[in-house]
């Protein structure tokens, strides 16, 4: 730490002390952001290998291979997708059996039933 503080003092004209206290806070600034990442990566190393343990283990023991959550998040979605698309599938007809109905009584091709029975019914 010695050495380093010397060469700050000289490149950043300030003294040995000052340049002592810069070369701590650089220091703990490095470790911090350091330690942060590698704990991170340990961590995800370690979910990873007990994740491949636990698989092995149990396809040792049944002679199935693990079925992971992933796997099954990734088949719930499939169906899903496939319940969903069913039924948007059906909205869109009912919607468009809707729109036809609404359209023809606009048009006029959706008169009153009464009124249509009344047209067929002869005059006495």
């Amino acid at each position: 730490m010695e050495d380093l503080a010397k060469k700050i003092a000289e490149k950043a004209g300030i003294t040995e002390e000052q340049a002592k206290l810069a070369a701590e806070a650089a220091q703990e600034y490095v470790e911090s952001k350091i330690a942060g990442t590698v704990e991170g990566k340990i961590a995800e190393y370690l979910k990873d290998i007990s994740a491949m343990i636990k698989s092995q283990v149990h396809e040792a023991l049944t002679g199935k291979p693990l079925v992971t959550m992933a796997e099954r998040v990734g088949d719930f979605a499939e169906g899903a997708k496939d319940k969903l698309g069913d039924f948007a599938e059906g909205a869109k007809d009912k919607l468009g059996k809707i729109a036809g109905s609404i359209g023809s009584f606009f048009t006029g091709g959706g008169k009153d039933k009464e009124e249509e029975e009344k047209k067929e019914e002869p005059k006495k």
